[in-house]
């Protein structure tokens, strides 16, 4: 199987490195061999020269996509998926992070489950367990729940992951892959399995993701159910608006037929209820258009747009 492994990095050279003689002794025991795809997302930390000095022998050739600057963690992956799709020819794509956290050992146990595949398909690394601290945890929680009710769908995997080249081509002319990977994937009809497998640890440093950047990696994952989410939203929205008419002809049915005594603040209720029905109404309605407006727009394709985002392409070093 000829594979190439795709990481992106932004300034953890000393932790690529590192993962570079992981890879490399996880596939020299499996019999394996691949080609290494970093993408350097905009970094304002040089490659340090020592990083093509490894002795690698199950790895063939190392590169780095240099980007013109910083785009962020899922389009650096876009970028890289389309650039091997139109660039190198290979059999299967391995994503992964370059920090550690992604198990290197796990990358010959997604190798054998696509083997053993008859059809094309995705893989994903399944979280059975994590490393970050309780505080990480909670929201991360709070995340998934959040996607899940939003959405109708649940996700208990990242970025890494294996897939048929073929199945690549079909994903890096999907929009939403610009936006967020493992949601792209899931929304889509492509055939998807999992394996369980357990977070890593950071080789080096600390973790850049702060709340505010988890906050937004939600959010880019949930815009890939746009559609689903108005929807959604517009059904509850009715749902509200129906309950607070049930309320407003209850009060104004028991003032006009019955001598129960009616508070004087039931007046009120009725027009703050009737406020804040239409506003919640105005809401969805204004999303939903906004949406549907935006179909006529012209979509960010990665395959097609790709290009512009890339400076150079930095050989380390043939194997």
């Amino acid at each position: 199987m000829k594979l190439i492994i795709l990481s992106p990095v932004y300034n953890d050279w000393e932790s690529a490195k590192e993962l570079l003689s992981l890879i490399n002794d996880e596939l020299s025991r499996a019999a394996l061999t691949a080609e290494i795809l970093f993408v350097d997302d905009g970094s304002d930390q040089p490659q340090p020269s020592s990083f093509n000095m490894v002795k690698l022998s199950a790895i063939h050739s190392v590169q780095t996509l240099q980007l013109k600057n910083n785009v962020g963690h899922q389009r650096a992956i876009a970028i890289g998926m389309s650039y091997i799709y139109e660039k190198k020819a290979c059999d299967a794509v391995v994503v992964m992070d370059s920090d550690g956290e992604d198990k290197p050992n796990d990358i010959v146990r997604l190798v054998r489950a696509l083997e053993a595949e008859i059809r094309p398909c995705i893989i994903f690394a399944e979280r059975v367990s994590r490393s970050e601290g309780m505080k990480f945890s909670l929201f991360y929680h709070l995340y998934r729940w959040l996607y899940a009710k939003f959405t109708g769908h649940k996700i208990r995997f990242g970025n890494f992951s294996i897939l048929s080249f073929s199945i690549l081509g079909r994903i890096v002319v999907d929009p939403n892959l610009w936006n967020h990977f493992a949601a792209s994937v899931s929304r889509s009809k492509h055939l998807l399995k999992t394996i369980p497998s357990n977070r890593g640890s950071r080789l080096f440093g600390k973790s850049k993701l702060n709340f505010t950047a988890l906050v937004l990696h939600g959010l880019s994952a949930m815009s890939c159910y746009n559609e689903i989410i108005a929807a959604r939203l517009l059904f509850s929205t009715l749902m509200s608006i129906s309950f607070f008419l049930a309320g407003i002809v209850a009060i104004v049915a028991i003032k006009l037929f019955s001598t129960m005594a009616i508070a004087g603040w039931a007046t009120y209720t009725i027009g703050i209820l009737t406020i804040i029905s239409l506003q919640i109404l105005l809401i969805s309605l204004t999303f939903m258009f906004t949406l549907l407006g935006n179909r006529k727009n012209q979509p960010f394709i990665p395959l097609r747009d790709y290009a512009y985002f890339i400076d150079r392409l930095k050989d380390e070093n043939d194997r």
